[in-house]
């Protein structure tokens, strides 16, 4: 397996929730302007 900073994100969610935490803010900036760009601020947010 390789160290925590090379490891693909399949490898970080299969590690179990605090490597799961390292997918989450590495890409919820991108998914919250996405869903705000689909839905508007007021339901972006709830998403």
């Amino acid at each position: 397996m390789h160290p925590k900073s090379e490891m693909t994100d399949a490898e970080l969610i299969s590690a179990g929730r605090e490597e799961f935490a390292q997918i989450f803010h590495k890409y919820a900036d991108a998914i919250y302007r996405y869903a705000v760009r689909r839905v508007g601020v007021d339901s972006g947010e709830d998403i």
